[in-house]
């Protein structure tokens, strides 16, 4: 009854947002004056397509409050753009806003696979905070963050030569962090630069990376390497 009662009351909170876009319009309006015959047919406005969702299916999800109470064994989704949490409840679909919310632990149903989303406007990179959510890998002194974002790409067909997209896209993107204290290292590059931006702890990463032959612009690698790296 408990687990009820807060679900119902966080649905307060909910923004009724659809992750999937598509528009249709008529191809075949033809403009102009009544004297004027056209002969040909201008291309439709373009549709806004793609999927925003972190994962199309579902997942068996425990939502933590930023209360502490935890809400477990619910099928949702998470939207990356608006940072919503798609539920399934009662077979309804319920929006759940990520702000109100401390995490989302995730189990992937086919493989089993648990990951830790947040809202990612918790973390800063160049002074500027993350738009979208993130999965987080915890290590004892550093964190592994794989960052998700949506980017918009125009339409950019050219009717001339028959090439590129009718239609703008929404598409997911992603990067690779190391956080320590919800500030960003960007892991790109070579492992070496990476950790010459790692201050003191240069030398004990640079160990480690050479010991276990680790990538750190690769996700296992570096989730690898802040289990490795110790205070």
């Amino acid at each position: 009854m408990k687990q009820i009662l807060l679900i119902a009351g966080l649905f307060f909170f909910a923004k009724d947002v659809r992750a999937q876009f598509t528009g249709h319009y008529n191809a075949l309006n033809i403009t102009g004056s009544t004297n004027t015959l056209k002969t040909e047919i201008p291309l439709a406005e373009p549709s806004v397509v793609g999927s925003t969702y972190l994962d199309d299916d579902w997942q068996n999800a425990e939502i933590v409050l930023r209360n502490g109470n935890i809400i477990g064994d619910l099928p949702v989704r998470v939207e990356i753009e608006q940072t919503n949490i798609e539920i399934n409840y009662k077979g309804e679909l319920k929006y759940l806003d990520l702000k109100e919310v401390d995490c989302v632990n995730l189990t992937d149903k086919g493989t089993g696979k648990k990951r830790t989303i947040r809202k990612a406007n918790e973390f800063i990179f160049n002074d500027i905070p993350l738009q979208g959510v993130v999965e987080v890998h915890t290590g004892k002194q550093y964190n592994a963050i794989k960052h998700y974002y949506i980017e918009f790409l125009q339409a950019n067909y050219n009717v001339a030569l028959d090439v590129g997209s009718k239609d703008h896209r929404k598409v997911k993107k992603e990067r690779l962090y190391i956080s320590h204290d919800n500030k960003l290292i960007l892991a790109k590059g070579s492992s070496k630069k990476i950790a010459g931006q790692l201050g003191s702890d240069k030398e004990k990463a640079l160990t480690i990376i050479k010991e276990h032959k680790l990538n750190l612009s690769k996700e296992a690698d570096l989730v690898t390497f802040v289990g490795l790296m110790q205070p």
